[in-house]
């Protein structure tokens, strides 16, 4: 997850009726990803723990006790509220381990996908 999504909207257009962008976050858990650190074992499972005090991941775990998604286009304003504010996100792509970058999720994603806990897809 990351801006990279507003990257798109930019090239695509912001008005498209055609597209939508959507974004993940989660909690904890695992998931593969390039090693930055070690050359050696290139591909790994990397295992986070609970979101940092403040970040958005921290407060969307509480919105629900199950995963869920959320259509920030028609989202009440109190959550569009909350959801245009810069705070920091974790970023995790095909690479870690990286430091968390400053997301506002309401301009960045058209749909938010949250799921509490991931695992590490079993490599082939």
């Amino acid at each position: 997850m990351g801006p990279r999504a507003g990257l798109e909207r930019q090239r695509l257009g912001a008005d498209r009726d055609d597209s939508v962008s959507a974004g993940f976050t989660f909690g904890q858990g695992a998931f593969n990803a390039l090693d930055l650190t070690d050359p050696a074992e290139p591909i790994r499972a990397f295992r986070v723990g609970p979101p940092e005090p403040g970040g958005n991941e921290e407060t969307l775990e509480r919105v629900s006790r199950g995963d869920y998604y959320l259509d920030m286009r028609t989202a009440p304003p109190v959550a569009r509220d909350w959801l245009n504010v810069v705070r920091q996100t974790r970023t995790i792509g095909n690479a870690w381990p990286v430091d968390t970058e400053p997301v506002r999720l309401g301009s960045t994603y058209d749909v938010l996908i949250h799921l509490h806990r991931v695992r590490a897809a079993d490599r082939l």
